[in-house]
């Protein structure tokens, strides 16, 4: 993920002095790191503008800062080789918000890339686009829920980020063979007895 952040306050020449021995204002975090996360909470706080907003931003721009300083001071290593850590990025972050409405605009936009350069790349690195990627994603779960879940399909459908019943059913449909519903039926664990 590519962010910028302005410092202002007590701290700021702490971060100047760490700036000016590096110099370079730019921090790396591999993929598995805190970084995505501290900057998704962030953003999370100020959309959901709960009470006392603003402390709890505070307090979050703090950790990250301070997340951000140690991996200044430790370096990169441990990032995997060969897959750009942009790239890296995106499939955690489709990994883990498969819910929610993602474009190709929206990513190209949160990762600070253009629009054309992250599909060639991912694909490239991935062997899917980014949306086959999420697709993929989302229908692996409609698979793992589907057997044990009281929930109906289409529950599980939106459940997994799929916003038409039709849609869904079509592309697990060629993803599997089978309908969902054929689908959970196969799958059913065996009762004992």
């Amino acid at each position: 993920m590519f962010g910028s952040v302005s410092l202002a306050g007590r701290l700021l020449s702490l971060y100047y002095a760490r700036y000016a021995s590096s110099g370079s204002s730019v921090f790396a975090d591999p993929p598995e790191g805190m970084t995505q996360e501290l900057f998704e909470n962030l953003l999370r706080t100020y959309h959901i503008g709960a009470p006392f907003r603003d402390f709890r931003a505070n307090a979050q721009i703090t950790m990250l800062l301070t997340h951000l300083l140690e991996l200044s001071w430790a370096g990169n290593e441990g990032a995997p080789e060969g897959v750009p850590q942009n790239i890296q990025y995106m499939v955690r972050y489709l990994e883990s918000n498969y819910r929610e409405d993602i474009s190709l605009d929206f990513l190209s936009h949160f990762f600070g890339i253009s629009k054309g350069h992250p599909s060639r790349e991912f694909k490239r690195l991935t062997g899917f686009s980014p949306n086959e990627y999420l697709i993929k994603v989302r229908l692996n779960r409609a698979k793992d829920l589907l057997p044990v879940s009281q929930s109906t399909i289409r529950e599980i459908a939106f459940s997994c980020g799929f916003r038409d019943i039709n849609n869904f059913t079509n592309l697990f449909k060629k993803d599997t063979g089978m309908p969902p519903g054929a689908y959970r039926r196969s799958h059913l664990p065996l009762s004992g007895g």
